[in-house]
């Protein structure tokens, strides 16, 4: 199942249009760290390829139904974060990207500030 949506779009708000990223009001940084994906029913490996305060994609060739709650261990450089979320979208068209659009739920504060510690050394790096 293909949304027609970015990662920007999915977690920005509702709607469609350029205007999107003007709505966007967490700064994503595009990863590639591993993920652990546990959920009611099993577990699954996963790359996280765009990481936010609020939503992260996962690159997996697993599919999960959207709904799904799911928790993530993610290795980031500085440390890793322990989070939960549901299943926002999914992808596995043969043209796109195989992998998972997951909306993030009740982050902690040391998570929230690791996420914001990654995306400030990437800035420096790459800005």
């Amino acid at each position: 199942m293909l949304i027609d949506r970015d990662f920007g779009e999915l977690f920005s708000g509702s709607g469609k249009g350029a205007d999107q990223a003007e709505r966007r009001t967490d700064t994503r940084a595009i990863v590639l760290v591993a993920a652990a994906v546990s959920y009611d029913g099993g577990e699954l490996s996963a790359t996280c390829r765009e990481l936010s305060a609020s939503g992260v994609f996962l690159a997996t060739p697993h599919t999960l139904s959207v709904g799904t709650r799911v928790a993530l261990a993610i290795s980031l450089p500085n440390g890793s974060i322990s989070v939960t979320g549901h299943v926002r979208w999914t992808t596995s068209d043969a043209d796109e990207m195989a992998g998972l659009g997951v909306e993030l739920c009740d982050v902690s504060e040391p998570a929230l500030q690791t996420i914001a510690a990654f995306h400030a050394a990437k800035s420096r790096v790459t800005g």
